[in-house]
Parts: C-alpha cells; structure tokens; sequence
C-alpha cells in the first residue's frame, strides 16, 4: 500500500462519499480515535483474534499496518520534519525509565 498524505487520503473519502451521492446511494461514515484504544494491548494477540473473528484481507492489512512499525513526517509549507517513529505509550515510558536510571547510575 503506497504511503499518502492524511489530505490525499481525505480527498480520496471525499470523493467516494460525492460519487454514491451522485448515484443516490446512502453513504455512513464511521470515524474512530484509536489514538489510545491500542496503547494497552498486545498486538500480536489483537491481529490473532480479528483474524479469528473474521477482520481479514485489507481490512486485517490496514490494522497490522496501523500497529506496527509507524511512522509520520510532518510538512508546513515546503519544510519537512524528519521521518519519526511513532511509539506506544508504553515504549515511551520504558524509554524514560532507561534514561532516569542511566542517569542515576552516572551520578
């Protein structure tokens, strides 16, 4: 699956939305924040069981994308950050833990 912008992907929602409109078919939307639904989870067992529940093909694709291996890149204008990765909360915390006790041990 190509890498697109969150514009692009909104244009291309957009645009399906207006051509089963044109078409005089209902369209729904669903919009979820799975910001924090994934942070306490593990991964591998939630894949598994969506399998197992029959979330497979692009869907379970887009899932699996989605938890492992993020990353983001922001743009303003013509600037670009750099490519980062996007870490669970966990990961993070785990992170500061290492640095506060490496810090400690070198005092």
């Amino acid at each position: 699956m190509p890498l697109i912008s969150t514009i692009r992907a909104l244009m291309e929602v957009l645009d399906n939305i207006y051509e089963h409109l044109d078409r005089h078919e209902f369209t729904i939307g669903i919009y979820l924040d799975l910001l924090n639904a994934f942070e306490t989870v593990n991964h591998d067992i939630l894949l598994y069981k969506l399998q197992n529940y029959g979330v497979r093909g692009i869907v379970n694709q887009w899932f699996k994308s989605y938890l492992r291996g993020r990353r983001q890149i922001v743009s303003i204008g013509d600037s670009y950050s750099d490519v980062a990765s996007v870490k669970r909360e966990r990961e993070r915390e785990r992170e500061r833990e290492r640095e506060s006790l490496f810090t400690v041990a070198n005092k």
